[in-house]
């Protein structure tokens, strides 16, 4: 049994489902609409485990194996019921035509062909805020969408048992991040709610920090004058979502750029969120404007003025020679 490695330019989301209490699941008892597991999660006051498959083109049959052996079984499910919120998106093609709306077909037809679309915009965006790069893929999330962990494995000689006691140390923390949620919510001051957003995001791998932007607005709010000197980390987050958001959404690269500079002039980041503000406006020029924009080496010169560590400053260096180069060879 072999994880896959995930391709997302030609992944497509496949689900085969039945309505169930006004809910769509699939086959192997999981919920096709993400939405709608994270709305049962709140109502069970429920983690949901996040289940990222692709049934085709898997060597070893990776994905199939986990759902055919474990997922489907009456004792994984049994074990599962109280704990967690299953849901699943499958990233195969055979079914991803689903979404296509059929013009001459019925209302019920089009309105299952919506479904679907939207079923896939909420998968995608969820494997972007993962990260996700092989299959099978697991994680926990909160009922709010907060990202609690992803789920680490040996994919050799799995069982049910063995799965089952992988997940229990995971679920652990899931409990533990939907305590301290449970505080920021019923904190009764603003100090108290500070310190518990403070403790999630600590509990919380960086690489998901993405998903408690909206803790990250709050928490700014709540220290406008950041009297506790801790407020830096989610200034930077704050800029590094809505810039991301105006590349990927409306295009509007110099309106990123402006949100990275802006964010790196404020005395209230560390260097080393200086510097990736930097890098990133550099990225940005990069990758979607020119390759021979000055400010390319402008604000990588930038970045390696704050004194960056050493692996970083030799890719920084060398990066700033290579597009000295490039802009040279353009201008002569």
């Amino acid at each position: 049994m072999k994880k896959g490695y995930l391709v997302l330019v030609s992944v497509f989301l496949a689900l085969f489902f039945t309505s169930c209490n006004n809910y769509h699941i699939d086959e192997y008892g999981c919920f096709v609409s993400l939405e709608e597991a994270k709305q049962e999660a709140a109502k069970k006051n429920l983690p949901v485990l996040a289940i990222i498959t692709q049934e085709e083109g898997e060597a070893g049959g990776g994905s199939m194996f986990f759902l055919k052996n474990i997922l489907s079984t009456s004792s994984f499910r049994k074990s599962a019921k109280n704990k967690f919120v299953l849901y699943r998106m499958d990233c195969s093609q055979k079914t991803f035509q689903k979404s296509a709306i059929v013009e001459e077909g019925s209302a019920k037809e089009k309105e299952q062909s919506l479904f679907y679309s939207d079923a896939i915009s909420q998968g995608f965006e969820l494997i972007a805020s993962l990260a996700v790069e092989y299959t099978p893929f697991f994680a926990f999330l909160l009922p709010q969408g907060y990202i609690v962990n992803e789920i680490e494995y040996d994919e050799e000689k799995m069982d049910v048992q063995k799965f089952g006691a992988i997940l229990d140390y995971y679920y652990e923390e899931a409990k533990m991040s939907a305590h301290l949620v449970d505080l920021i919510e019923n904190a009764q001051t603003d100090s108290e709610k500070f310190t518990s957003i403070e403790s999630l995001y600590e509990t919380t791998p960086v690489k998901f920090h993405s998903s408690l932007i909206n803790l990250a607005r709050l928490a700014v709010k709540l220290d406008p004058e950041n009297k506790t000197g801790k407020i830096g980390k989610y200034v930077y987050d704050i800029a590094d979502s809505d810039a991301s958001e105006l590349c990927v959404l409306k295009q509007d690269y110099e309106g990123a750029i402006k949100i990275y500079l802006d964010a790196a002039d404020n005395s209230w980041l560390s260097n080393d969120e200086k510097i990736q503000c930097y890098y990133m406006a550099a990225y940005i020029i990069e990758r979607y404007l020119s390759i021979d924009d000055p400010r390319i080496i402008e604000y990588m010169n930038k970045a390696l003025e704050l004194n960056p560590q050493d692996e970083l400053r030799a890719y920084l260096e060398n990066g700033i020679e290579y597009f000295q180069n490039t802009v040279k060879s353009v201008t002569e």
